[in-house]
């Protein structure tokens, strides 16, 4: 079995497969980063098979993701922005706002490893 490493815990993508955390881990098979950077690292220099991180953290580690979890796996990671109700500059904020839902903002997005916001 390779050796996992993890940004996360991550107890529900791992019930979704109905593999024990705990025996997989006292088999020494996954282990836990204590941040991305540290996951990203120990992928890099072959001391872990893989990691499990999210898309775009892959992305800036120059690292490429093989598969992708799901919703139904671990749950929808979203980033909320807003117009902060005492902002002192709302109408930039709205139009920086509008940009971001726009096409070039996705095509940016897309190719860092997000997803296309719904």
């Amino acid at each position: 079995m390779p050796t996992v490493t993890s940004s996360f815990r991550q107890p529900r993508s791992l019930k979704f497969y109905n593999l024990d955390e705990q025996a997989i881990a006292q088999a020494g098979h996954i282990t836990y980063g204590s941040n991305v950077k540290e996951v990203t690292t120990q992928v890099r220099e072959g001391s872990a098979d893989c990691g499990v991180i999210y898309a775009t953290d892959a992305f800036s580690a120059k690292l490429k993701p093989v598969d992708e979890a799901t919703k139904d796996m671990c749950g929808q990671v979203i980033y909320p922005a807003a117009v902060m109700k005492n902002s002192k500059h709302p109408q930039e904020a709205q139009d920086f706002l509008n940009y971001l839902k726009g096409q070039e903002a996705m095509k940016i997005f897309q190719g860092v490893g997000f997803s296309p916001v719904g």
